[in-house]
């Protein structure tokens, strides 16, 4: 059930940060700090967080000047 959980909060979160631009940090931090330990919720935030400004990069990458 914890898994379920954290893959709909991450989803969540993933499609708020797409939406607006910001807004992973926030509502990611806030449940996995309530599903896990306040150390391993932010360590892995900050994880998900950089591969998917890695992915967005690569993706944007040849559009830049």
């Amino acid at each position: 059930m914890d898994w379920f959980l954290l893959l709909l909060t991450t989803f969540c979160a993933a499609t708020l940060q797409a939406a607006t631009g910001f807004g992973f940090g926030l509502i990611g931090v806030t449940m996995f700090v309530i599903l896990l330990q306040s150390t391993s919720a932010v360590q892995i935030v900050i994880i998900v967080t950089f591969a998917m400004s890695v992915l967005h990069w690569l993706k944007i990458r040849s559009q830049a000047p």
